[in-house]
């Protein structure tokens, strides 16, 4: 992200999701939007055209927000962020090397080319990690954390310039580098 322009486009809508209150209030400060406070909700993606992933490296999404995506998208989701990390950044998941740097983003439709969207699903999912390893192994002791407050703030700046960048106007963003929404 560095030598990039600062941010100066957002989209029209962005929904801040969460359960700590008090960051997504500061977070809409910074970026306007409306606060949805709790956990991610159904009737929430019906108003947002994109979602953003907080991720991993890897792109495993068996825990936190992710496997909410999953119950939502189907596991077909998970295959494809993997497909695109590996296209874009050479990832391989299953060897743990070269992950998607921190700070960057990547977007994909949640179903498949041909595929319909379901009404009250969006049609967009924005990938933007805000740690390395996934939550488990940070569970299991692993891996050490890596979502900091600048590495969630990274994310969020990349998620929104992809948002921008692919004419996405309403956006739903999870409590980045907060822990499970």
């Amino acid at each position: 992200m560095t030598g990039q322009r600062p941010l100066t486009d957002m989209p029209r809508s962005i929904f801040l999701i969460g359960r700590d209150h008090r960051t997504l209030e500061t977070l809409r400060r910074g970026l306007g939007g409306e606060v949805k406070p709790g956990p991610v909700e159904a009737q929430t993606f019906p108003l947002a055209t994109a979602i953003v992933s907080p991720a991993n490296a890897y792109g495993w999404m068996d825990g936190g927000i992710d496997s909410a995506y999953v119950t939502m998208f189907g596991n077909q989701i998970e295959r494809r962020v993997q497909q695109e990390m590996h296209r874009l950044y050479g990832t391989d998941p299953l060897a743990g090397t070269n992950g998607m740097p921190l700070g960057e983003a990547f977007v994909i439709r949640t179903y498949p080319e041909g595929i319909a969207i379901p009404a009250g699903k969006p049609e967009w999912l924005i990938v933007a990690p805000t740690m390395i390893r996934p939550g488990r192994e940070l569970a299991q002791g692993f891996a050490r954390p890596a979502a900091t407050p600048d590495v969630a703030a990274k994310a969020i700046e990349a998620a929104l310039r992809v948002a921008v960048e692919a004419g996405i106007d309403r956006i739903a963003i999870p409590g980045m580098g907060m822990g499970t929404a």
